[in-house]
């Protein structure tokens, strides 16, 4: 495949010591390239501002410039939009499914972010590798995303792209959400000569006008349409065809099996008109919840490459390990302890108090836990045992 003749040369350094490698994406606005780092040699994906109907490379193909004095005034200011999605993505960085973003430094007239390479798939290709996920999967990735979006929203940041293409599955399972629209979210706020770059199918009403009011209703659209494609297989009608008289195919038309509550928040998620749609992510996960309520804990457990899944109520303290007398799920490899950790669900804060019993490893996203330790974890995200051999994940349906 030819390089994007835009892109930087293959094997020129930036920030003194990134080396640039193959093109991982590219877009309207930017280019993400795979870096090595030169000094302790690690591997990243960079991504470069670069919005191409404002800007040019230069005869040295390494710096960018305006095309003319008025695109000028266009280019400084995405260029600070840039920056800033790049430094509250920074401050996230604790949030296990928003990808980390290591650094940001202006170099070539234009500037760049540093991020954590996911090797891995998209859900849109992760879906066709395996045919289909189980309804508790999805909706467990669902969830994780949701959760870390309404933190996200908490920032005055919205993601306004929201498909398959950007939510990530890792090769060790885990969730991460990428690709951020907030400079093209600018650019289309401050000029009509830019094509207005959206997503049929995913993108809400509101995102096919500059004028559009957005707001976190927006992404809880793109959310839902994703939920929609992933359990049904077909791509949502766009907004625009359904706006003139287009309808769509309700999801138990072709996946008779999904659970009514699913189908009811997803529909509410994807009305057409802002005003009448669910308003924030916490009401799209209040929504999902079987009744409106906060429904029974359970979890999915993943060993030996079989699926379980085991409910408990509030309260319930849940041990796994390997002796057969005292724990509830039983996991027979060797290197588990005999209890091993312990889970507990506090009804009050709709989250789950993980409590490690060993010294073989209990491990969340965010990195081991210690035996004698505890760790705060919410509904969808997983811990592990040993090794990523043994996930379970945490859900209230």
């Amino acid at each position: 495949m030819s390089r994007n003749p835009r892109a930087l040369p293959e094997g020129c350094v930036v920030g003194k010591r990134f080396r640039v490698g193959r093109v991982l994406g590219s877009g309207g606005f930017g280019i993400t390239y795979l870096v090595q780092d030169n000094e302790i040699g690690g591997i990243y994906a960079m991504k470069e501002y670069f919005p191409q109907e404002w800007a040019v490379r230069c005869m040295d193909r390494i710096n960018i410039e305006p095309v003319d004095v008025h695109k000028s005034y266009l280019y400084r200011h995405g260029l600070e939009v840039f920056e800033n999605e790049a430094n509250i993505l920074h401050k996230l960085r604790d949030d296990q499914v928003v990808v980390d973003v290591l650094c940001a430094f202006r170099e070539n007239h234009t500037a760049y972010f540093l991020m954590e390479y996911v090797r891995g798939m998209n859900l849109a290709q992760y879906a066709k590798r395996h045919a289909s996920f189980s309804q508790d999967e999805l909706k467990a990735i669902v969830c994780r995303v949701a959760h870390s979006l309404s933190k996200i929203h908490s920032k005055g940041l919205l993601h306004r792209d929201i498909s398959p293409d950007n939510i990530m599955i890792g090769d060790s399972g885990e969730v991460k959400l990428i690709d951020f629209g907030a400079t093209r979210q600018y650019v289309m706020n401050e000029t009509t000569e830019m094509s207005v770059l959206i997503k049929p199918g995913f993108a809400p009403m509101e995102q096919y006008s500059r004028t559009g009011r957005q707001g976190p209703w927006t992404d809880v659209y793109a959310l839902a349409a994703t939920y929609y494609y992933l359990l049904t297989g077909k791509k949502p009608l766009s907004a625009v065809d359904r706006s003139t008289g287009g309808r769509m195919k309700r999801i138990r038309q072709i996946v008779p099996e999904t659970q009514e509550q699913v189908c009811r928040a997803i529909e509410k998620a994807l009305a057409l008109d802002y005003s009448h749609r669910t308003q924030s992510m916490e009401e799209f996960l209040k929504d999902l919840e079987e009744d409106g309520g906060r429904g029974m804990p359970h979890m999915l457990v993943c060993s030996g490459g079989k699926l379980h899944k085991y409910r408990f109520g509030a309260g319930q303290i849940v041990r796994i390990g390997r002796a057969e007398n005292e724990c509830d799920i039983l996991l027979g490899e060797s290197d588990i302890s005999r209890i091993h950790c312990q889970v507990s669900y506090d009804e009050r804060s709709g989250r789950f108090l993980l409590e490690d019993h060993s010294l073989n490893g209990t491990y969340t996203e965010r990195g081991p836990v210690g035996k004698g330790h505890s760790a705060w974890l919410v509904p969808g995200e997983a811990f592990y045992l040993v090794s990523r051999k043994n996930r379970i994940v945490l859900e209230v349906k």
